[in-house]
């Protein structure tokens, strides 16, 4: 599986795959490019789409810096759109998504840790919290926003040394 053990993403719809190898030009030549909105500003350049990922229908944003991508933003957009925000189905939302990622990664997604007063903390029994996997080539976090309803996947790449 490319995602597990390179990070590479799937395109559906174009055959494209995205990972830590891509960047700018790679970019430019892919077949994705002119279906989505490239913004190139003098710090970094975003990249939005919707496309299907891996299977799911989703809101992809590709942040470049120095010219390599070092995040991808996934939101899923299999679920009902233009519904008020309901707590129990962003809740769901962010299961689904995890349990997918986790699908693909081939481990599990557990409680992402936070340090407070030098110490780390997992909370317990809060089930809005994110969830994460570290790999070899970055980070993969499943998170939900209660203030905005939603939910999503970043994945952030390792800086090559």
């Amino acid at each position: 599986m490319s995602l597990r053990d390179r990070g590479e993403f799937s395109l559906d719809q174009t055959g494209d795959s995205i990972g830590p190898g891509c960047n700018l030009s790679r970019l430019e030549r892919m077949n994705v490019r002119k279906e989505g909105l490239l913004h190139v500003g003098a710090s970094e350049a975003r990249f939005t789409v919707r496309t299907r990922v891996e299977g799911r229908h989703s809101h992809v944003t590709l942040t470049f810096g120095r010219d390599r991508l070092e995040k991808v933003e996934l939101v899923l957009l299999d679920g009902p759109r233009g519904a008020p925000f309901d707590p129990a189905v962003a809740l769901e939302s962010m299961r689904a998504q995890t349990d997918w990622m986790a699908s693909l990664l081939g481990v599990p997604l557990t409680i992402k840790a936070v340090e407070v007063d030098g110490k780390m903390i997992e909370p317990v029994g809060d089930e809005t919290w994110p969830r994460h996997a570290v790999l070899p080539w970055g980070e993969v976090v499943s998170m939900i926003d209660t203030g905005n309803g939603g939910s999503s996947v970043v994945v952030t790449y390792k800086t090559p040394q």
